[in-house]
Order: C-alpha cells, then structure tokens, then sequence
C-alpha cells in the first residue's frame, strides 16, 4: 500500500512533504548517519545532445575532452570505496556526469567489482535508455544495480526531437518496458526503476495520463520523477530554467556527503560540477583523485575544505562560492538546517 502510494505522489504534494517541519526534522536526523555518495565521470562519450545539458557547448569551448576514465582513475575510485566500506559508511556508487555511462565498455566490470568490494553498496545507474536493450537490461538486473534511473524526460515523439535530439523516444519506451518486465519475472524486489520526465514548459500536469500508464506495470519501489529545469551550480546557462533565484537559500549539505569525480580525476564537491566540463572551479575544488586520499585527507578532517565551505554556506557568507549562490539544486532537495533566532544574535545562521 505504501509503495502504491508511493508512485502516485504528484509534484506538488513532494514539493509539500519536503518543506513540511516534520520531513525537515527527519532529514536533518538522516544526516548524522555515516553514509556517502561517490559520483563517478566514467565516459564523457554520450549518444543525446539534451537541450538542458552544456555537454555540447563544454565540447564547442574546448572545455571538455571526450573520453572514458582511465584503469588508473577507476582503481582509486574503487580504493576510495573500500576505505568507506571498511570504516562503517554506506556506500552510494553513481556512475554520472556529462556522459551516458552505458557506452563505457567496462561499465559491467566495473559494477562486479564494487559489488565485490560489498554487496551493501549502492548502485544508482541514470541512463537516457537509448542502448538499455534487453541484452543490456539483463546484465545490469542479473548484476544486481540498485536503482535504475531512465532519463526519458518528454512524453511525445516531438518534443523528443525537440529537446533530447534523434527520433528515439518510442524505441526508449519499450526498452524500459522490457527492463520492468524482466525484473518482475525475476522478483528482484530490491532493484528500483525509475522514470524521469522534465518539465520544459513549467506543466507537470501533462504527464499525468503517462504516469498513470507507468503506475500499471510498476511494481516495488518504482516510480516516475518530474523535475523542474534548474541551473545545475550556475554552470548551465540555458535558457530553459524555470527557477529564479530569491536570494533565500539554504545551505547545501553536498559537500560533506557527496564524492564528485570528473573523469579527469579531479574530485568536487557535488555533482553540479560535472556541468562545468575540464574547467576547474577553484571554490569547490578538491584535489585530483590519484594524488590525494579523500577518506582521509578531506572527509576525516574536520579543518578540510568541505567542513569550512559548509560552515560558510550556514554564516550565509557566500563571497567566496558564487556557483553555490547560483545554484538551484537546493530546489530540489530538503532544507534539513533551520535558522538560529533571538534578540541576542547580531546575525542570525544556519544550524
């Protein structure tokens, strides 16, 4: 009954839950578990060209190299996981950033590998479905993927044209069609799949009659997102973001439980980085994977970069992180901080 009701939650009612007193005061208690995400470029190669995405300008810039993430890069990704593993985290693995992870060739390798590093590791595979066959389908519920995330995001052939580029959008319905099927004929009951849409036109209510139909042979956890356009860190300067920003934003809690790193092996502070291409972005920068040891150097010290960038966003000092004052990704998650308040403070903050 949960999970059903679970999918039919529109936009508006999330958007209600999230902002309710009693989901904030949840969130903030989620906060003090050990857990993180590492965000992984593995392939900058992709097969779309998505109107919201910059991968395509980074490339006309020459602010991004097409390519896969070296053997070297992929093997200290791997160390990083372990360390958190070992040291009582739970492990979120997501292979994403300017690419589709499903032209990485070494994409099932790579999945064995930290699901033999532990099976209590998370995988979360965000993919826009043009090449989720049912041969690739099968490897990827026989491997065991947690949760898999199609980016179908329109629910016409024409805006497919329009907005995600190529005449895909009825072969990409069926391929997710097939991947629900046969992960119901397998009782995979652990593996998520979701179906994501984006609302271009500030109408969610357009997907209704789609959702439905989804909802018919959806079963478990699964469920269909509908997310607005945002300016991913400032970095997407499209024109297409329906959010503005009021100036009333709350700290971003990515920093200290989100490990970005973009297929150069420079590590980030979030994910909205990958938005930026190869150019570095000094204010969130945190070193390059394969010369620094996170676990250790960055997310174990209390004095490293994240905890300082975190206490600045709480003094609502953002002088120093224009991208994060940008950013609109705040508008899609829950503010688990609530501000400090009394005659006594000079300035209120973020606790």
């Amino acid at each position: 009954m949960m999970q059903k009701a679970r999918q039919l939650i529109t936009p508006k009612m999330k958007d209600v839950i999230l902002a309710s007193f009693p989901f904030r005061v949840y969130s903030r208690l989620q906060m003090r578990k050990k857990g993180i995400r590492i965000s992984a470029e593995i392939t900058t190669k992709c097969n779309c060209n998505c109107a919201m995405c910059t991968r395509l300008d980074r490339i006309k810039q020459g602010r991004l190299v097409v390519t896969d993430m070296d053997d070297k890069t992929i093997d200290r990704v791997l160390q990083q996981a372990k360390k958190f593993i070992d040291n009582g985290y739970q492990v979120t693995f997501a292979p994403m950033g300017l690419g589709e992870p499903l032209m990485y060739k070494k994409l099932y390798k790579l999945i064995s590998n930290l699901k033999k590093i532990s099976p209590k590791i998370r995988i979360v595979l965000v993919t826009n479905g043009v090449l989720l066959n049912l041969s690739t389908a099968k490897k990827l519920i026989d491997l065991d993927v947690d949760e898999i995330s199609i980016s179908l995001n329109v629910n016409n052939s024409d805006d497919y044209k329009k907005y995600i580029g190529g005449s895909n959008y009825l072969s990409v319905k069926d391929n997710i069609k097939n991947l629900i099927k046969y992960r119901n004929k397998k009782h995979k009951n652990n593996i998520s799949i979701f179906v994501q849409y984006l609302d271009y036109t500030n109408n969610s209510d357009k997907f209704e009659k789609d959702i439905k139909q989804w909802s018919k042979i959806m079963r478990y956890s699964d469920k269909c997102y509908i997310h607005p356009i945002v300016n991913e860190g400032g970095f997407n300067e499209t024109k297409l973001a329906n959010y503005k920003n009021t100036g009333n934003i709350f700290p971003c809690y990515s920093p200290i439980i989100t490990m970005a790193v973009r297929v150069n092996g420079d590590i980030y502070t979030c994910d909205s980085s990958f938005f930026n291409g190869n150019t570095k972005i000094d204010e969130l920068y945190l070193g390059n994977i394969n010369k620094v040891d996170y676990f250790k150097e960055i997310h174990s010290n209390k004095n490293s970069k994240i905890y300082k960038i975190l206490e600045a966003m709480k003094k609502d000092d953002y002088c120093k992180l224009k991208n994060c004052r940008q950013c609109h990704n705040y508008k899609l998650g829950t503010n688990p901080f609530f501000r400090t308040i009394g005659p006594w403070q000079k300035n209120q903050k973020w606790w």
